[in-house]
């Protein structure tokens, strides 16, 4: 029997009116970003069943996933149960990962033992003693540390309260992790843990691993729901997720990566089917999201967790489409996240921009900051986007400005001069404007410096120090600058020593001053501006280890 049935004519209409039939070429848009929607961060396209009413309680459950997605629920305002359950110090927790439950085995007892009284808790088939006086719950993840029976029995108590409130929560979501999963033939129980080598050892007959089917896993979503329908909220909306985040191991004979592809298409299937089962379920495509994604933006280091930024980009996806009203708090959220990732690496910025874009072009004040910062990390397709999402013509110029920046760091010269020059046309009648003077001379000069144009150079810098006095020194340091990089240590010698009155206030441009005494000859001069020098820059600390190859040994504070 077929899992959906459409007739023919349907079928055809559907192949031709849908806006998502096919694949996208690469590079390609239409205007409203569907076809874009494999560029950077996969953003497949989903229907919301349901609206989501803000600062609702979201019930969550399932795998790590699920916790991931809690925290940025949280930060966007949405009550979240589960959540609590750290912030209690008697159950002596530092991590909120004894909430997962990987198999929809253990989701599916959680549940009953939350919702349906008659199966409740038995406390002789999972706390198991693993040495005199030290107990683990085996329906809590491996690594919670074994703890006394009465510390174990609160941790049980405290997650099966949690696990409560289910009840009050019109919209649960439920997000899928494995279907190996590991069953205790003593209790007739799934675990949600894979027993201890020393547990095997102790009873070798005791414990097997199952594979789930589909059938299975299909016919424990059903319980699921219907427990949820009967004993949930009036109106219990549940949204259905697949965890992208892979098995660390398996337990079959084969390569992980084969026996993680199985397990999740067991998943994915079987919610498929609970979909096209009860209307108050939904499925929601994160799956999809981070394993089409590019792997370098998707996934971190050890190629299992997911990057922040795109665990963001899928929940705020969400948002958007469940609650379309929250649509001007997330400029806020984002501005904010903005402001707390400044500290964070530069890669993890430009992640985090390209999880936020959809946000970013609809305000300006962070279509700016984040084409700043696509820039410096060269995230130059990103930095094009955000850039051409600005008016054009129209002061402060950021249109024109942002293109510029993006035509410095391209090493297209000629673009960024010609577009300079625009903008002084254009800036024309507002010559008092500080900011967009400085940074006219400062496009100027650069430009001129890259093309190895320094009649122009020194004629750009000549005028800035002309319009600003107060920064005389900032055009010729970067002229001094240009000069080392590019071998020319006489020339910036001589420039660096007309500005003496200001070179000693800026540790970058005495760093570059050393090195072109160094090589044209005067070593005692350069050993003595950098003997003993201490800097909190790091910019500046950089430099100086650069100069230790030159150097005589002992010259460096950091020797």
């Amino acid at each position: 029997m077929p899992l959906i049935e459409i007739d023919g004519l349907t079928a055809n209409r559907n192949r031709k009116t849908n806006p998502h039939v096919g694949w996208p070429l690469r590079g390609y848009t239409d205007g409203d970003a569907a076809g874009d929607r494999l560029e950077g961060f996969a953003k497949p396209h989903f229907e919301p069943g349901f609206t989501l009413i803000p600062g609702e309680a979201i019930f969550t459950i399932g795998s790590c996933f699920a916790r991931n997605i809690e925290q940025f629920l949280e930060e966007f305002g949405y009550e979240v149960p589960m959540r609590g359950l750290v912030a209690r110090k008697e159950l002596k927790l530092d991590s909120p990962s004894i909430a997962n439950n990987y198999g929809v085995t253990s989701i599916a007892q959680e549940l009953r033992w939350a919702l349906d009284p008659p199966t409740g808790f038995e406390p002789e088939a999972f706390f198991e003693e693993i040495k005199p006086g030290r107990f683990i719950d085996m329906n809590v993840p491996g690594g919670v540390l074994p703890e006394p029976l009465d510390i174990v029995a609160a941790r049980r108590a405290a997650l099966m309260e949690a696990t409560r409130e289910v009840a009050r929560c019109r919209v649960v979501l439920i997000t899928l992790g494995l279907s190996e999963v590991w069953f205790d033939k003593k209790s007739g129980h799934y675990l949600n843990t894979a027993p201890l080598p020393l547990m095997l050892e102790r009873e070798p007959e005791r414990f097997a691993l199952h594979v789930l089917s589909v059938a299975e896993t299909s016919a424990l979503l059903n319980e699921i729901m219907e427990l949820l329908i009967a004993h949930g909220a009036p109106g219990v909306q549940v949204v259905l997720t697949v965890s992208p985040v892979p098995m660390n191991a398996t337990f079959r004979p084969m390569d992980v990566m084969v026996a993680n592809t199985h397990s999740k298409a067991v998943l994915r299937a079987a919610v498929e089917e609970t979909v096209a089962g009860f209307d108050c379920a939904h499925y929601f495509p994160s799956y999809e999201s981070v394993a089409l994604s590019e792997r370098s933006k998707a996934w971190r280091d050890d190629n299992i967790h997911v990057e922040p930024s795109l665990v963001a980009l899928n929940v705020q996806r969400m948002l958007r489409a469940y609650a379309p009203k929250a649509d001007a708090a997330c400029a806020e959220d984002v501005l904010a996240g903005l402001e707390e990732m400044r500290t964070a690496s530069l890669s993890s910025r430009v992640h985090y921009l390209e999880a936020n874009e959809a946000v970013l072009l609809d305000d300006t004040r962070l279509t700016v900051r984040a084409a700043k910062t696509a820039i410096a990390g060269r995230a130059l397709d990103m930095a094009h986007r955000l850039a051409d999402a600005m008016p054009a013509e129209t002061f402060p110029y950021w249109r024109e400005t942002l293109n510029a920046e993006i035509a410095l760091v391209e090493g297209e010269w000629a673009t960024a001069s010609t577009l300079a020059a625009r903008i002084d046309e254009l800036n024309e009648a507002e010559r008092k404007a500080d900011p967009v003077r400085r940074t006219l001379f400062r496009l100027k000069l650069d430009a001129a410096l890259g093309a190895g144009d320094m009649t122009a150079a020194l004629s750009a810098a000549l005028s800035w120090v002309k319009a600003d006095a107060e920064r005389s020194g900032a055009p010729f340091f970067k002229i001094g600058a240009h000069m080392v990089r590019t071998g020319l240590h006489a020339e910036a010698v001589e420039v660096f020593e007309s500005l003496e009155t200001t070179l000693h206030a800026n540790e970058i441009a005495l760093i570059d001053y050393a090195e072109a005494l160094w090589h044209v000859g005067r070593r005692d001069d350069a050993a003595a501006i950098v003997k003993g020098m201490e800097t909190a820059s790091p910019q500046a600390l950089r430099r100086l280890r650069a100069l230790s190859d030159i150097l005589p040994a002992g010259t460096l504070a950091a020797d």
